[in-house]
């Protein structure tokens, strides 16, 4: 009792002292205001500050009640934006309203569940991964911000690269999760990420002074996947990096783009040749077909609970627990009786089924799974929509990276719930909520600068005057109004 009340009072404080600190400093000026974004998009990899109840002998996909400096910081942003006069109602929109379906699937889902508290560990997250969603919906409003959230993703690669080398080279772990529990989130999270990234370099959406960071930050990508050695991931990064690369070619192709390919084919190649042996080898290791086997039991598990509760299902995040019930029980230990091992009293290791399709069918229904099914259409559709429509090379490069990588991850999730994981899911609602503030429609390139051109003179008729050299438009102060004009391009936060 009194490591819960230290708990709570600890919570308080955190959350009062994170959020103030956060408006103050954000709204003192632009440059911190952006640095507030990048940092929001750098915390995804922050593990909660604090879990109440947490259930240590569950494998449940959330264990207890979270408490994350995302939140505080999300909320933070969201005052400063308040005090600044601007608008909330940017976050509505038809991609917003199936959020909140999805929410209210996962509620429903409440009447027939194992235990209601778990319901609850798994709504608490989707209702904080919603108010990331709010926040960035709302507070996106210039072309910096999203050079912003970019910087932001560009920190969270080195960061987890960081790791990465420290787990392969210092402590010597053979397949690094790098920030994360295990080395599948971190590599699907990587595809989340990976795809931005180089539609951002082939567009070349971000300032010349950027570029190589940006670059680099490409390169920890592959390198982070390679050292994880997550056979899907691998896959999925190659396949979303040549598709990314496909589309900004055929949109517009130039020399840029075939130079970046050309580099990327190259430093491909490169990291063949030096992990080549390793990779080969997790490609062909035993142990395919038993997880392949594995997979399979699991999603006849789920196809048993869907039956028994089609329309609401079991509860969401209770799959850990009804696989204990004996009719799912019978179902799970087949794995066991198969590889000869004596089924015991709790029926050994029982996992959450791997396929996030068959969990949400099984733990929700087919409400939940029609809602799924409705965010991951809108995404997509979304997403299309907005990178034929902007010609901006910024807004574009967003909307191509996260179709692609929003694309690998749903085919992934055939096979994996890797979406359902905190950082993952967490970056989900923030794509979700920068396909909302996209604009529909944007002509003016980044690098135009408005000049006025010489006029021919000849110098032996007016020696005395000198022509005035073309000067750019005047950069206005900044205004947050809730589409990315073309009028002005506000400075970056770093500058």
């Amino acid at each position: 009792m009194i490591l819960t009340l230290a708990k709570f009072a600890f919570v308080l404080a955190a959350a009062s002292g994170c959020i103030a600190m956060t408006a103050w400093l954000t709204g003192r000026r632009a440059e911190w205001y952006r640095l507030g974004i990048a940092l929001l998009m750098l915390s995804f990899l922050w593990q909660p500050i604090v879990t109440f109840g947490f259930q240590f002998d569950s494998r449940a996909n959330v264990r207890g009640w979270e408490i994350c400096w995302t939140d505080f910081i999300a909320l933070g942003l969201l005052v400063t934006h308040i005090r600044r006069g601007g608008r909330l109602g940017g976050w509505v929109s038809l991609l917003a309203g199936l959020w909140v379906l999805r929410l209210a699937a996962q509620a429903l889902s409440l009447i027939h569940a194992t235990d209601g508290e778990f319901c609850g560990f798994f709504l608490l997250r989707q209702g904080r991964g919603f108010l990331v969603f709010l926040t960035l919906a709302v507070i996106l409003r210039t072309r910096a911000d999203l050079e912003a959230v970019l910087c932001g993703l560009m920190l969270t690669v080195f960061w987890n690269e960081f790791l990465v080398l420290r787990q392969k080279y210092q402590l010597g772990i053979h397949q690094t999760p790098g920030a994360f529990y295990h080395q599948n989130d971190m590599g699907m999270y990587v595809v989340l990420v990976g795809a931005v990234l180089m539609a951002a370099l082939l567009l070349r959406a971000v300032r010349p002074k950027l570029i190589l960071p940006l670059a680099l930050a490409l390169a920890c990508c592959l390198h982070s996947v390679i050292a994880g050695l997550s056979r899907a991931s691998l896959v999925n990064l190659v396949a979303v990096l040549a598709a990314v690369t496909a589309t900004c070619l055929l949109l517009r192709p130039d020399v840029w783009k075939l130079k970046i390919t050309a580099a990327l084919a190259a430093g491909g190649l490169v990291a063949l040749v030096v992990f080549g042996p390793g990779i080969y080898q997790r490609f062909t290791q035993k142990g395919i077909e038993q997880s392949a086997r594995t997979r399979e039991v699991m999603n006849l598990v789920a196809a048993a609970m869907y039956e028994d509760h089609p329309v609401t299902g079991i509860g969401v995040n209770n799959y850990a627990l009804a696989v204990h019930q004996e009719r799912y029980a019978q179902i799970n230990d087949i794995l066991l009786r198969e590889r000869g091992h004596r089924v015991g009293p709790k029926g050994g290791d029982r996992g959450v089924v791997e396929s996030l399709y068959g969990q949400v069918r099984s733990e929700t229904g087919l409400v939940g799974f029609v809602s799924l099914i409705l965010i991951m259409a809108g995404t997509l559709i979304l997403a299309a929509i907005k990178a034929l429509g902007n010609r901006d090379p910024l807004p574009r490069a967003l909307a191509i990276g996260i179709f692609w990588s929003l694309a690998a991850n749903y085919a992934q999730s055939t096979i994996e719930h890797t979406l359902f994981y905190f950082s993952n899911s967490y970056l989900w609602f923030a794509w979700s909520a920068a396909l909302v503030a996209i604009p529909w429609k944007s002509t003016r390139s980044l690098r135009q600068v408005v000049t006025q051109p010489l006029a021919a003179q000849p110098l032996a008729a007016q020696p005395a005057v000198v022509p005035a050299l073309p000067v750019a438009a005047p950069e206005p102060a900044p205004v947050f109004h809730r589409d990315l004009p073309a009028e002005r391009a506000a400075r970056p936060f770093w500058t």
